[in-house]
């Protein structure tokens, strides 16, 4: 799969939890082989029933790995809307996963509420499995110009270099906010991205402002003290407290694209 080929990420995670209070085990990202997350084929289903038209993800052999919540009024209104469950959809922690009539189901939350969900499965291990795959199906197929349309904001530079993977987040103007380590799998990178939403927004930014030789750098570091990403250099501390602020306003606020 070209890593030119647009992927949609989501920038305004909601809380959720299981049936338990925490999360069910790890983000699909890290459930899946480098192949299937470079799997093609698959397609966006616009679907109409008596509530109205919605939408769905569906496999190279048509199968229904993960289906919205909402009914829209025409198909031109469920294509616009479709960018929601796309750009979530390629976020791991906005996944979890919870147990319903005698099965399992992972759900796909945004702001307090499910906006996609998997078919019922008998264990959840099958149910997060469709999530791999709708995620790898939607890095290969193309969008609906009416939801490409309303993709803007935060970006993710994804690029490959000689079998190593990097990122940079920009703002909407262009600029580069933060860079990546390189990473030997798109896997690992595309966690990293997972990893920007989970530490990068308002309700505990984990931003750390580091001062070397005069100039200060701005690096977004996870729990267990490793580096997400690098920002800067900047002239003054003040200029990298300002580019962190930005950050998580864009992550709450933005729905990005992730381009090469």
């Amino acid at each position: 799969m070209p890593l030119g080929r647009v992927l949609v990420a989501c920038l305004a995670l909601a809380a959720g939890a299981c049936a338990g209070g925490e999360p069910a085990g790890a983000p699909p990202s890290e459930q899946v082989e480098e192949g299937e997350l470079r799997a093609a084929g698959g397609r966006l289903e616009v679907f109409e029933e008596s509530a109205g038209f919605g939408v769905a993800i569906r496999d190279a052999g048509g199968e229904r790995l993960l289906v919205g919540t909402r009914r829209y009024p025409d198909r031109a209104a469920a294509e616009a809307g479709s960018a929601e469950v796309l750009g979530l959809a390629s976020i791991g922690y906005a996944f979890f996963a919870r147990p319903v009539d005698g099965g399992w189901t992972v759900e796909l939350l945004h702001r307090g509420g499910a906006v996609a969900r998997t078919p019922v499965r008998a264990d959840d291990s099958i149910a997060r499995k469709d999530v791999a795959r709708a995620r790898a199906t939607i890095r290969a197929m193309p969008f609906p110009a009416a939801a490409a349309s309303s993709f803007g904001g935060l970006r993710f530079a994804l690029a490959e270099t000689a079998g190593q993977y990097q990122f940079e987040l920009r703002g909407k103007d262009g600029a580069m906010l933060l860079r990546s380590e390189r990473y030997t799998r798109l896997a690992s990178a595309l966690h990293g991205i997972d990893n920007v939403f989970l530490y990068a927004d308002h309700g505990d930014p984990r931003f750390e402002v580091r001062e070397e030789a005069g100039a200060h750098s701005l690096h977004l570091v996870a729990y267990n003290g490793q580096t997400i990403g690098i920002g800067g250099p900047f002239a003054t501390r003040a200029q990298a407290d300002a580019t962190a602020a930005t950050i998580t306003d864009l992550v709450e606020d933005g729905i990005p694209t992730i381009v090469e």
